[in-house]
C-alpha cells in the first residue's frame, strides 16, 4: 500500500499567516476607531435630550422644580449629577425663551416645574456635521431634536 501524503499545514505556513494577520492588524490599530463627526454630534443632542426629559421626570415626581444648566462657551452641560460635553468643533447657541429667567451669567438654563411645563428655548449644535436643534416647549415641557434639511 502507497503511503498518503501528510494532510495539514506545516509550522512555517502557520507563522506566515499569524505575520501577515499581525501586520493587517497593526495597520488598522495605528488608524486609531472609525469616528463619525454626524454620528457624534447625533449621540450628543441625544444624550441632551435625554438629560433634559430627565430634569423634567424628576420635576414631576419630586413635586419640585429642577434645572438643566448650559455652558455654551466650554460646550459642557449639567442636570442634576449627569454631566456631558458635545464634540469637539460643535458650537452651542442657547435661546431661551422671553419672560423667563433662562440665563445665569453665561450659562443657559432650562427649569422644569412639577406641572409639567418649562422655562423653555431651542438648543443650537452645529458643526462641520451639520445642524441639530433641540427645542423644549415652555407649555407642555415636550423635548425633541430637529435636523434642519441642509437644502433650506
Amino acid at each position: 500500500m502507497p503511503a498518503e501524503p501528510d494532510a495539514g499545514f506545516t509550522l512555517l505556513e502557520v507563522i506566515v499567516v499569524v505575520v501577515i494577520l499581525g501586520l493587517a492588524l497593526g495597520m488598522v490599530a495605528s488608524n486609531g476607531p472609525m469616528r463619525s463627526p454626524r454620528l457624534a454630534q447625533a449621540a450628543a443632542a441625544r444624550d441632551i435630550r435625554q438629560s433634559l426629559q430627565d430634569a423634567a421626570a424628576r420635576a414631576i415626581a419630586q413635586d419640585r422644580t429642577t434645572v438643566f444648566r448650559l455652558d455654551p462657551a466650554s460646550g459642557v452641560w449639567r442636570e442634576g449629577a449627569r454631566t456631558g460635553t458635545v464634540p469637539a468643533g460643535t458650537h452651542i447657541i442657547f435661546r431661551g425663551v422671553a419672560g423667563f429667567a433662562a440665563r445665569e451669567g453665561s450659562l443657559g438654563t432650562v427649569m422644569f416645574t412639577p406641572d409639567g411645563s418649562a422655562s423653555g428655548g431651542r438648543i443650537t449644535l452645529a458643526g462641520p456635521a451639520g445642524v441639530r436643534v433641540i427645542a423644549i416647549d415652555w407649555l407642555t415641557g415636550r423635548i425633541k431634536i430637529d435636523a434642519p434639511d441642509p437644502g433650506r
